[in-house]
């Protein structure tokens, strides 16, 4: 509501989804070496959970990569 996204890490055990994935596979997004969509269709990145939920998330993801990248000082 102000602006700011707020993460952390681990499992809400309410959640609808779960968006799983490793460490080189965002570093690989971050630096636009691989776009979300191509390491999801690879399995790169699975969902847990309600596909159809995750998918519709997948604006929230790119912003959320956005985010890192300005973060980190990656253009």
């Amino acid at each position: 509501s102000d602006g700011k996204l707020q993460y952390e890490k681990g499992v809400n055990p309410k959640a609808l989804f779960t968006i799983n994935y490793n460490k080189d596979i965002i570093i690989q997004i971050l630096k636009n070496e691989v776009s979300g969509t191509d390491a999801f269709m690879k399995g790169k990145i699975n969902i847990e959970g309600s596909l159809s939920q995750g998918l519709r998330y997948i604006k929230l993801f790119r912003i959320f990569v956005k985010y890192l990248r300005r973060k980190n000082g990656i253009k």
